[in-house]
């Protein structure tokens, strides 16, 4: 069976912003649940009209990159996320640079599907854990030795 999607979905974490184009103009508030090069998931207290245009702006927890730009509503469903009642809502990207999704992406997480890259990051990861080996034993006997 052919796979559904045309591309990954990667689970992500952020806020975004929505301005929906309806009947009347209205401003929401959803949070990330996915997102992949064609379009992204987020969670809305109040639904947004099937084939709907929007406006987005995303932004990331701890991070300087952020992506906004134009989007169609292309489902919205009531679903319960950590006991509450949620719309989901998959908004596919209408002119979003392909790039600019990359390399929000690229530092957390579609780095690790690239083989080459993952292995760079692995390489990292391991010479960070050398460096801090030590200095975190250090602190840990100095926490010892100064409750004697």
């Amino acid at each position: 069976m052919p796979p559904r999607r045309k591309y990954h979905r990667f689970h992500f974490n952020g806020e975004v912003d929505i301005r929906a184009r309806g009947e009347r103009e209205k401003m929401l508030k959803g949070y990330l649940s996915d997102i992949s090069l064609g379009g992204m998931g987020i969670f809305c207290r109040e639904p947004i009209a099937v084939d709907e245009n929007v406006f987005f702006a995303l932004t990331v927890p701890l991070s300087q990159n952020s992506l906004s730009g134009n989007g169609v509503i292309r489902h919205a469903t009531l679903k319960e996320n950590y006991g509450n009642e949620l719309f989901y809502i998959g908004v596919q990207f209408k002119g979003v640079p392909q790039n600019k999704i990359k390399e929000l992406l690229k530092d957390d997480y579609i780095i690790d599907k690239d083989p080459l890259l993952s292995e760079q990051r692995r390489r990292e990861i391991r010479l960070l854990a050398k460096l801090l080996l030590p200095f975190l034993a250090v602190i840990v006997w100095l926490l010892i030795a100064a409750r004697k």
